[in-house]
C-alpha cells in the first residue's frame, strides 16, 4: 500500500505559514522544502510582498525590512530543505506589530507549489507584549501521543513574563482522553513562542471528541484576544485512507465471483458443485477477472469427474464441521483403496512385488499431491501457507 501514498509530482513549499521574528534580531531565515529529493536541479523564484510592514527604499526611506525581488532558490540533486534569509531592519520607535509576506513562484521542472506564501511577523521588543494562542482550534489525530498547544507573545517581547494554564474538559474526559496539564509558561527576554504539551491517552475514538486549555494571571504583560483554545481529537486521515481502500478492494472482488461467496451454508455447497463443473478463471489483486488458458480448460476437462465428487463435501457450516470431517475421511479411504488397487493390478501385471508397488506407487499416488500443493505454497508469497516455509528462509 506504502505506492498508493506516494506523489507522481515533486511538491514545494515554506515549511511554515507563518513566522514571528523580534525586530532587533537582524534577520529570519525561513525554509523551503521538497516533498521528496529530486532527480536533477530544480529552482523556484521568491519575493517579498510589502502588508503593514515597509520595506526599505533605495531613496533612502528607512522600513522595516530589506525587500527582495528577481531572487531565485536551486535544489541540487538529493537536496530537499533550503533557507532563504532576509534582514529585519530595528528602530527605538514603538510600533504595533508589522507583517510581510515572502511569495515562491515559477518552480522549475514541472514541480508544484502547494505552500505559496509565508507571513513574516516583526515584534516589537520594546514594549513586553502580550500573550495568546496562536490558534482557537487545535486538531491533532488519535495516532498522536501529545497535543502541542502554541503560546505566542506578540506587541513586543522585552523581559521576562509568564502566564498560568490549565486543560478543561470538553467532550473528552480528563483521565479516558488526555491528561490532566496545569502549570506556569515562562518567557525569558526576546522570547516569542512557547509550547504546552498535553499527553493524550489511547482509548476508543469518538466522534467531536475535544477538550480545552486556557491561559490566566499574566505576570509583566498582558493577555492577547484568544486566551483559550479547543483541542480536537480526529480519527487520523492515512488510517481512514487505507480502510476506505481495503474496503473498495474487498467489495470489488466480491462483486467478481457470482454468486457471492460470502453467504453461509447451502449456498456454499452448491456453488462447490457450480465450481467443479464449470471452468472458471481467476481474480486478480485489483479484483479483475482474468479468463481461463487453454491448458487450464484441459486440466479441467481431466479432473472434471474428482472435482463433482469432491464437491458432495459438506461446508463447514454444517454441524460445526463434523460433517465436513466425516466425510472427508470417508472419501480419503475410498481413495486410498483405489489407488491401492490400482496399484497392486498395476503390479501384478509388470511383475512387480508388492513391496516395491507399496513404495514407489501407493506413496507417491497418495503424498503426491501434498507433495506438489506444498510447493506451491512455498512459491507463493501472498498467502498464509508459505509463511512457515518463508520465514525460515529469510
Amino acid at each position: 500500500m506504502r505506492s498508493f501514498f506516494l506523489h507522481t509530482e515533486i511538491e514545494i513549499s515554506f515549511v511554515e505559514q507563518s513566522k514571528i521574528v523580534r525586530e532587533s534580531a537582524g534577520e529570519v531565515q525561513l525554509s523551503v522544502q521538497l516533498s521528496r529529493p529530486a532527480a536533477e536541479p530544480l529552482t523556484v523564484a521568491y519575493h517579498t510582498v510589502e502588508g503593514s510592514a515597509a520595506s526599505e527604499t533605495p531613496s533612502g526611506r528607512h522600513g522595516d525590512f530589506r525587500a527582495i525581488q528577481g531572487e531565485v532558490l536551486e535544489f541540487q540533486p538529493g537536496e530537499r530543505v533550503k533557507q532563504i534569509s532576509l534582514k529585519i531592519l530595528d528602530d527605538m520607535e514603538h510600533e504595533d506589530d508589522e507583517t510581510f509576506c515572502v511569495q515562491l513562484s515559477d518552480a522549475s521542472a514541472g514541480a508544484k507549489i502547494t505552500l505559496a506564501s509565508c507571513l513574516v511577523i516583526i515584534v516589537d521588543d520594546d514594549q513586553p507584549g502580550n500573550l495568546s494562542f496562536a490558534a482557537r482550534f487545535i486538531p491533532v489525530t488519535e495516532l498522536d501521543d501529545y497535543a502541542v498547544v502554541t503560546v505566542c507573545r506578540t506587541g513586543g517581547c522585552a523581559g521576562a513574563v509568564s502566564v498560568e494554564y490549565e486543560t478543561s474538559d470538553g467532550v473528552a474526559k480528563e483521565g479516558h482522553r488526555y491528561e490532566k496539564t496545569q502549570g506556569t509558561l515562562a518567557f525569558k527576554h526576546g522570547e516569542t513562542e512557547k509550547n504546552i504539551k498535553v499527553k493524550l491517552l489511547p482509548a476508543e475514538p469518538q466522534p467531536n471528541e475535544n477538550f480545552c486549555i486556557s491561559i490566566k494571571n499574566p505576570t509583566g504583560c498582558h493577555l492577547g484576544m484568544i486566551n483559550m483554545a479547543v483541542v480536537t481529537i480526529d480519527e487520523d486521515a492515512e488510517v481512514q485512507a487505507v480502510e476506505r481502500i481495503l474496503k473498495q478492494h474487498l467489495e470489488r472482488r466480491a462483486e467478481a465471483f457470482e454468486p457471492d461467496f460470502y453467504v453461509a451454508g447451502s449456498d456454499i455447497w452448491a456453488q462447490q458443485f457450480a465450481d467443479a463443473i464449470l471452468c472458471g478463471g481467476t481474480i486478480d489483486d485489483n479484483g479483475k477477472y482474468i479468463k481461463p488458458s487453454i491448458s487450464s480448460r484441459c486440466m479441467h476437462l481431466l479432473c472434471v469427474f474428482w472435482k463433482v465428487m469432491f464437491a458432495t463435501i459438506p461446508p463447514t457450516d454444517y454441524c460445526s464441521g463434523w460433517a465436513t470431517f466425516l466425510v472427508s475421511l470417508c472419501w480419503i479411504g475410498v481413495l486410498t483403496a483405489v489407488i491401492g488397487d490400482t496399484a497392486g493390478q498395476l503390479g501384478c501385471a509388470l511383475g512387480i512385488s508388492d513391496l516395491v508397488t507399496a513404495i514407489t506407487l501407493v506413496a507417491m499416488g497418495t503424498s503426491l499431491p501434498d507433495l506438489l500443493a506444498s510447493g506451491t505454497a512455498v512459491r507463493d508469497k501472498n498467502y498464509a501457507d508459505a509463511g512457515g516455509e518463508n520465514g525460515r528462509r529469510r
